[in-house]
């Protein structure tokens, strides 16, 4: 194996498709198989490649390699993927709009910059990078995605899946396109077509935990609680430190009536968001309100009624003075 070849190892790394254990074998072999000075040098930026948590930021960056110094494009871009995954969103897109003005047609970039206006519901953006990219190269995958994932922020769920269909056949390979069309034809209550468009993206991104999580999101919604466990299952077993994974599951057990269960997973995944917090010196954004109030309620079915007091009464528990009644009931 060629340990030099940056290109083969990045296209690996973005389109997803080894997963946490196959990353580990990968790199240990990578290793083992050429042990000369350049498979050294090459270390870093092979665990950088396949770091999705930014946990390599702490190891020492060779100056001599170009592709790891902390001012390359490179650094930055791989700067907005660990913020993104650690779930820093805001922090992640003020990075890529920075970046979109160096480089405003990078494809790795441009998929995450996309995924990040979305998650932060920024339709405005998200029509005018559309309009930008289809003008500049019709048979672009990224311009229709972008218009597709505009109309999926704007809730016209139809015109959504048709612009998404159009830009996987411009990239039948674009696995993030087949995750936004699944939410399009979930949204319309297609559960049988939604869950083909997340199949598909699992074929397409087999190290992305993502599809398994929202397959088992679409049995959970139909009641399907048993075959909803197995697939989030998978998605724990190819991201174990992923909150929203933790949370799906701790749902799932919730509704199963499996309260114990339920409250491990909860409270694991408070762990990695207070970790993360801490790390990024952020605050615990409303993103995770649900986390909260579903933690305090699991607290409540367990007795624990002081701690679910002061979950509930939280500053981003929405639902804070109803639960908080319920809780109060069981003093008097």
């Amino acid at each position: 194996m060629d340990n030099c070849a940056v290109s083969s190892l990045r296209a690996l790394s973005d389109r997803q498709l080894l997963s946490g254990h196959e990353v580990k074998s990968f790199l240990q072999s990578a290793i083992e198989e050429n042990d000369s000075e350049d498979s050294k040098r090459m270390q870093p930026i092979f665990e950088r490649e396949f770091d999705k948590y930014g946990r390599t930021k702490r190891h020492t960056v060779n100056s001599d390699l170009t592709l790891m110094t902390t001012s390359s494009f490179d650094h930055h871009l791989w700067q907005v993927v660990s913020f993104a995954n650690s779930h820093q969103s805001a922090m992640a897109l003020r990075l890529s709009t920075r970046l979109l003005n160096i480089e405003p047609y990078d494809p790795k970039l441009l998929q995450w910059h996309i995924s990040l206006l979305v998650e932060n519901e920024n339709a405005i953006e998200l029509f005018k990078i559309s309009h930008r990219l289809i003008n500049m190269d019709y048979e672009n995958w990224h311009g229709w995605y972008a218009a597709g994932c505009y109309y999926l922020t704007i809730h016209k769920y139809e015109k959504a899946a048709e612009l998404l269909r159009k830009s996987l056949t411009k990239e039948p390979s674009a696995g993030l396109a087949y995750l936004a069309l699944g939410h399009a034809f979930s949204n319309e209550k297609e559960h049988d077509q939604a869950m083909s468009a997340y199949l598909t993206a699992e074929r397409v991104m087999r190290g992305s935990a993502l599809p398994h999580l929202y397959v088992g999101l679409e049995y959970g919604s139909t009641g399907n609680h048993d075959q909803a466990e197995s697939f989030l299952r998978r998605a724990m077993e190819i991201e174990p430190e992923n909150p929203l994974v933790l949370h799906e599951l701790g749902t799932n057990a919730y509704q199963l009536g499996k309260f114990s269960r339920a409250k491990e997973y909860y409270e694991a995944a408070m762990v990695i968001i207070e970790q993360s917090k801490a790390e990024y010196e952020s605050e615990v954004v409303s993103r995770w309100a649900p986390l909260l109030h579903n933690l305090g309620n699991c607290y409540r079915k367990l007795g624990a009624l002081n701690k679910s007091v002061r979950i509930s009464y939280g500053p981003f528990c929405d639902q804070k003075l109803t639960l908080l009644a319920s809780c109060l009931q069981f003093f008097s």
